[in-house]
């Protein structure tokens, strides 16, 4: 539906690409089967016709010069340094629901107690921001046609300059935001991003002349959230995966009279009995 919308209005809409617009995930988590129950043996060639659009589609987008619209995160720290998994299930990282009042779920939070951070505990650890923060040009300039490496061992092997490229790519299609300064260890560190804070979101729009970045990546109770004072968080999917019984929301955009900037508002709605998951 989606690209049908391009197609029709392709001045109005624009599609990001998120982390699950990658071969491996689709693989894993039922698109290409789906694709093979709905279609049979064409099924694979649809497959590889979406994953060719995937591989093209921006991993950014701009508004108006004033709204970073990301689907993960910022790029992380420079220098990186690695992670050490030291024991946390393969995750590094304490999974812990956030459940409102009414039993609503809204993904994970923690904060990585089995996760070492070159030996020290990472509850104590908070890497500083970047000297330097990327400007929207070198975002820009990233290659799309590339498919995201899927651990951070595999970024390991990879030739330097290639490595640096897919740690930024992962970044801005893995990373997720927190309350800590500086930039920290993430539950998804099999990808080899980190989790940052509201002064590196800040230090991202001053560099490059924003007020506020909206990205997605995580269930939200309410459909979407401040997750720092300039960035949002908006999951539209409702009841996600049929019991994280979270409301969905839309972000509207529109310029003030007063302030003469965009600002956002918010439409949240529930899942309905026609709202499914899985395989048809």
């Amino acid at each position: 539906a989606l690209f049908e919308l391009k197609l029709r209005f392709p001045k109005a809409v624009r599609l990001n690409r998120g982390n699950h617009e990658a071969v491996k995930l689709n693989l894993l988590y039922g698109f290409a089967q789906e694709l093979y129950n709905r279609y049979g043996p064409e099924g694979e060639r649809l497959f590889n016709a979406f994953s060719e659009a995937f591989r093209w589609l921006p991993l950014a987008h701009v508004v108006n010069s004033e709204v970073f619209v990301v689907h993960g995160g910022l790029p992380g720290p420079d220098p990186r340094l690695a992670f050490i998994d030291a024991g946390g299930g393969g995750t590094g990282y304490d999974a812990v629901k956030q459940v409102d009042e009414t039993g609503r779920s809204g993904g994970r939070k923690g904060g990585g107690q089995h996760l070492s951070l070159l030996g020290y505990n990472p509850d104590n650890v908070s890497l500083p921001p970047r000297n330097t923060e990327l400007t929207l040009e070198q975002i820009a300039a990233l290659p799309r046609y590339l498919e995201p490496a899927g651990d951070f061992g595999a970024l390991e092997r990879l030739p330097f300059e290639e490595a640096e490229v897919q740690r930024l790519v992962v970044d801005l299609l893995w990373a997720d935001p927190r309350g800590k300064t500086g930039y920290g260890p993430s539950y998804r560190v099999q990808n080899g991003c980190y989790i940052f804070g509201p002064d590196v979101t800040d230090a991202f729009l001053r560099r490059n002349g924003l007020r506020l970045v909206v990205r997605s990546h995580e269930v939200k109770v309410n459909g979407y959230e401040w997750t720092h004072p300039s960035l949002i968080s908006v999951f539209s999917a409702a009841n996600y995966l049929g019991h994280a019984r979270n409301k969905g929301a839309i972000l509207k955009l529109e310029r003030s009279h007063v302030s003469g900037h965009l600002e956002p508002s918010f439409i949240t709605y529930e899942a309905s009995e026609r709202t499914t998951y899985g395989s048809t």
